[in-house]
């Protein structure tokens, strides 16, 4: 628990020593009470982190950060969503994004977490509003990256029908988007393709996989009922953002208007895929954040508890923050291999970050 708290202090050690610490997750494959097979990624301790990846991606791609927050003061839960990864694809009849929700929440239940920061980037901004719609209570912050979530992404949504071009734009756009994973130093060139090879090999063996998720984004409802019942049941709301995004900004702001305690971060300069390609700067994000409210919105549950954050044990945490006999605590300690170091992540483009209110 010292970890989450204690953030100025590793900041510190991180600095003067040139190296941070991480610690390893491991992928399993679970199956829900309804039978659908998911694949979750797990690793850490402390509360828990839930992530949900983008679209055409699968969890372990976005490894270098979730690795890092898993060493400090989190219990990182990353669910494949379906159609991806090691997730089953969900039948023709079921395009509809609150079906996609609904396998994701069913995993967060069987692994027994009772309360969790909700992250998602991307289209997985959007399915995380969705879950946590559906859960409310057990919400303690929502933190769309780069979402498809805001009425301008609705409105882009439902020019498609009447003008074509706006979707094949959009995706000549990410496709360079994505291409920018290529460009930068070389070891980090690298890294990215070590992780993304099974995403590769995944579409090679499943090449129509994509298209079920991608109808059901077209087909969506617009977001304003969702973004309604958040703010009605106080769920917190930190969008983050980069300022070259191919989803515009404005989306973001949207969002963050008509939210509970809603407010941007602006990574400037950063693309769609900033978060992968420049971990660095993800991991300042993820510090900026535990400077503000978002430390408190995270604690409030230990402080409801009667439970001294700053000497919390592992059980009282796992008390407050899980269900009895959670699977996640027993995954993270199957994975635990401990914690190593690695050369420091400095923001390598994107790293200055603006916060809007």
């Amino acid at each position: 628990m010292s970890s989450l708290l204690d953030y100025r202090t590793n900041q510190a050690e991180e600095a003067a020593t040139g190296l941070e610490t991480v610690t390893q997750l491991k992928h399993w494959a679970l199956t829900t009470p309804n039978g659908h097979k998911v694949g979750v990624s797990v690793g850490g301790h402390g509360i828990p982190l839930v992530f949900i990846h983008g679209f055409g991606a699968n969890s372990r791609v976005y490894f270098q950060v979730l690795s890092w927050l898993a060493a400090n003061g989190f219990l990182v839960v990353a669910i494949d969503i379906p159609g991806h990864g090691d997730t089953g694809s969900l039948t023709a009849n079921r395009l509809e994004l609150e079906a996609y929700a609904l396998v994701i929440h069913q995993a967060i239940l069987e692994l027994g977490l009772s309360r969790y920061v909700l992250v998602g980037h991307s289209f997985g901004g959007r399915l995380a509003a969705e879950v946590a719609a559906l859960d409310t209570s057990a919400v303690l912050h929502l933190v769309p990256i780069d979402a498809i979530f805001g009425g301008p992404w609705d409105d882009m949504m439902a020019s498609v029908w009447t003008d074509p071009k706006v979707v094949v734009e959009l995706v000549i756009q990410l496709g360079f988007d994505t291409a920018s994973l290529l460009r930068g130093p070389w070891q980090q060139t690298l890294t990215v393709a070590k992780l993304a090879w099974p995403l590769i090999l995944n579409y090679l063996r499943h090449p129509t996989a994509k298209v079920a998720p991608a109808l059901a984004i077209f087909k969506a409802d617009p977001c304003a009922d969702t973004v309604a019942e958040l703010r009605l049941a106080k769920v917190p709301v930190t969008c983050l953002h980069g300022e070259k995004d191919v989803i515009p900004i404005s989306v973001a702001h949207d969002v963050a208007a008509a939210s509970y305690r809603g407010q941007v971060i602006t990574v400037t300069g950063a693309p769609h895929s900033w978060l992968i390609n420049d971990p660095g700067a993800g991991i300042a994000v993820m510090r900026k954040l535990r400077e503000g409210e978002f430390l408190t919105d995270l604690l409030r549950p230990l402080k409801w508890a009667g439970i001294n954050p700053l000497s919390a044990s592992d059980a009282a945490i796992e008390s407050v923050y899980f269900y009895p006999h959670a699977k996640a605590v027993e995954l993270a300690r199957q994975a635990y291999g401990g914690t190593r170091t690695r050369p420091l992540k400095p923001p390598r483009r994107y790293g200055n970050l603006h916060a809007v209110a």
